[in-house]
Parts: C-alpha cells; sequence; structure tokens
C-alpha cells in the first residue's frame, strides 16, 4: 500500500479566544490642551499623534512625539498576554469602542477621562481608561480586566511600550548622547540611557 500524505494545516497566528472584533470601525478621538493635541485611535485604544503646542522640531514643523513615518508605530502602554489558547495578545492589535468619540478641549485647569472598551464575549471585556489633565504632560492609564480569568494562560500579563520616540534634531547621532528615557512605576524609577542611533 502507498502511504497517504497528512496536510497538517498551520495553527492560526491570532488567538479564538481572544480577538479583535472586526465589526467594530478605527475611529479616532482628539484632545486638546494649552500643552499639547492628542489623537486617540479606537484601534488598539492607542495614542496616535502627540504634538506639542510649545515646541517645533529643528525645521519648524510641528513637534509630533508619535513616529509618523510609513514605519512608525502608534502606540503607549499596552497589556500583552497569553490567551487560554496558547497564542499571545496584545491589546494593541484588539479593536475599542469610545464611550464617547466627540473632541475634548480642556483649559488649565480642567481635568478629563477618555475610556474605550474592548468586548470580548457577551460578558467578558476590557476597558483601558486615559486620565487627561490640561496643564500637565503626564497621561494617566488604567486598564480592567472583566470576565476574563478563564481565558487568560494563569491570568497574568505584562505592560509593553510600543512607540519609540522619533529623532527631532537635525542630527541623530548628537541626539543620541544626551537621550535619556524614564519609567515610573509603583516600585519606583527606572532610567533608561539610549546613546546609540541605532538602538531602538
Amino acid at each position: 500500500a502507498t502511504p497517504s500524505a497528512t496536510t497538517i494545516a498551520p495553527a492560526p497566528a491570532t488567538s479564538a479566544v481572544i480577538k479583535a472584533d472586526s465589526a467594530i470601525p478605527e475611529v479616532s478621538k482628539k484632545i486638546q490642551t494649552p500643552l499639547l493635541t492628542g489623537t486617540i485611535s479606537s484601534k488598539g485604544g492607542t495614542i496616535s499623534s502627540w504634538v506639542m503646542q510649545h515646541y517645533l522640531t529643528w525645521d519648524k514643523k510641528p513637534l509630533d512625539l508619535i513616529d509618523q513615518s510609513a514605519n512608525g508605530k502608534h502606540g503607549d502602554a499596552q497589556l500583552r498576554f497569553v490567551a487560554a489558547d496558547g497564542k499571545t495578545v496584545s491589546t494593541a492589535n484588539l479593536n475599542f469602542a469610545f464611550d464617547s468619540d466627540a473632541p475634548v478641549s480642556l483649559k488649565a485647569t480642567d481635568t478629563t477621562k477618555v475610556t474605550l472598551k474592548a468586548q470580548i464575549d457577551s460578558s467578558a471585556y476590557i476597558t483601558k481608561t486615559f486620565t487627561f489633565t490640561g496643564d500637565n504632560y503626564t497621561v494617566g492609564i488604567e486598564y480592567h480586566l472583566v470576565g476574563m480569568q478563564s481565558k487568560l494562560t494563569g491570568y497574568r500579563y505584562s505592560l509593553e511600550t510600543i512607540n519609540n520616540l522619533p529623532y527631532m534634531e537635525e542630527h541623530a547621532d548628537l541626539e543620541s548622547q544626551s537621550a535619556r528615557a524614564f519609567i515610573h512605576t509603583a516600585g519606583g524609577t527606572e532610567e533608561v540611557d539610549v546613546t546609540d542611533p541605532k538602538e531602538p
């Protein structure tokens, strides 16, 4: 007898347990303060533009801290976890819906919250809430996972950033020499020192 060949279907690249809702269209919401103009995209619930009001690039163009090039990555702080089917999932790939997509304009003394929701199924969802203050560059980000216990492996997740700050000076090598980033968490502050232009 001649053995027959068996074709094995490749495993899906995305999780069947936690996946983007294709029925939700991508929309944006604009946040205007005396210090900046920000845009949040419903795709991943990410900050897609962050233009400083009082600063310009070296060639006098608007200073956007989010890389808008073809290879740029939108984003801020995302959650990454392993779903119950073993697939890695990032909230950056989920489709969120705004509580309201109306633009927001803040005065210096104003504070507002913007909440987005990614519906996983009828009883499970993830919310992401931004807190903006008119006279401060700091943005608060809060996640809430509801009904997700059976959908995550070990019910554990990690926090990641997927947006590298773009170079804004004429000579990137000189900019890297004094570039530093700081990460503030409940456990303290960590300094990230970038001196190589080839580093992300």
